[in-house]
């Protein structure tokens, strides 16, 4: 199995590109099945004969993973940025403010301004 070019590659992800399948580009291409398939993994594409199968999971339902931990600057996890969509689960999952009844509210020592 000879190494494939740089033209070689550019063009098998052209024409994976142009929704060819994998037994068509070894046919046009004149490849191997591994190198083609090689060219997919080495790029982050799913083959379509051997599909990846993922978890389908919900939504997010932690504020945590939303928000940004890496910086680009310091290049650490040191800070903690909150995203827009970590605010609005923060939002839904406060607990809303129970009034203090009139019992309770006379046993709660509070200072006169």
């Amino acid at each position: 199995m000879k190494r494939l070019t740089k033209i070689e590659s550019y063009a098998v992800l052209w024409l994976l590109h142009n929704k060819k399948d994998v037994s068509e580009i070894v046919e046009e291409l004149h490849l191997e099945n591994k190198q083609v398939i090689g060219v997919m993994e080495k790029n982050g594409i799913a083959a379509s004969e051997n599909p990846i199968k993922t978890k389908n999971s919900s939504a997010a339902t932690r504020s945590q993973e939303l928000m940004i931990h890496h910086t680009s600057e310091k290049r650490q996890n040191s800070v903690a940025i909150m995203t827009k969509e970590a605010s609005e689960i923060n939002d839904s999952i406060k607990q809303p403010v129970v009034a203090i009844s009139k019992s309770i509210e006379k046993s709660i020592h509070r200072p006169k301004k």
